[in-house]
């Protein structure tokens, strides 16, 4: 009973060793060197139903048709080399667009807690140099960077706000501001 198992397991094993060192083969060698070391594959069924692969043609294997892999040439499908350039060349030139893009002006936000989020846009995004600030009630609540973006704010009291955006060159001068959005903060209040 002992030899039978002995047998049995070094069978599988041999499978499985063989399984091994074609992976191996597979993923290490070139495409065209494993094919000519592995010219041919055969698949067998064991008595459990497990499937095996070999290079070696056994009794009840039959030959797996392998399919050339598809290969291609790196060089030739090379993105085009570009040279990337800035929509801003010289800061001092810089036009913006900056705008609350929500919420509406005019708009009513009901949130008990007090948190207001803001979505701003800064086209074209900010140039090395130049800094963006969102302003409610004329004070800096947040710095932006880039393109803008949301920027989320909590705690803010009931009542009537003004938003807006400026930004700013390397010396602190505003070189533009957004339109002034007003927007009102709904929350419950206990008298």
């Amino acid at each position: 009973m002992l030899a039978m198992l002995n047998k049995s397991l070094n069978k599988s094993l041999n499978k499985f060793q063989r399984l091994v060192a074609a992976i191996i083969c597979i993923a290490v060698f070139q495409p065209s060197y494993c094919a000519l070391a592995a010219s041919e594959v055969y698949r067998e069924v064991d008595e459990n139903g497990v499937p095996s692969f070999s290079d070696q043609n056994t009794p009840g294997a039959r030959k797996v048709e392998v399919k050339e892999p598809s290969t291609f040439d790196s060089e030739e499908f090379a993105p085009p080399e570009y040279e990337y350039k800035s929509k801003v060349q010289d800061p001092r030139e810089a036009k913006y667009e900056a705008k609350i893009v929500s919420p509406a002006n005019d708009s009513a936000i009901r949130d008990n807690a007090g948190n207001l989020t803001i979505n701003v846009s800064i086209e074209p995004a900010l140039a090395p140099g130049h800094s963006a600030a969102l302003l409610m009630d004329g004070m800096i609540v947040q710095q932006l960077i880039g393109a803008g973006g949301p920027v989320s704010l909590s705690g803010v009291d009931r009542g009537t706000h003004a938003l807006s955006v400026k930004i700013t060159n390397s010396k602190g001068k505003v070189i533009e501001s957004s339109p002034v959005v007003s927007v009102t903060l709904l929350r419950h209040s206990i008298q």
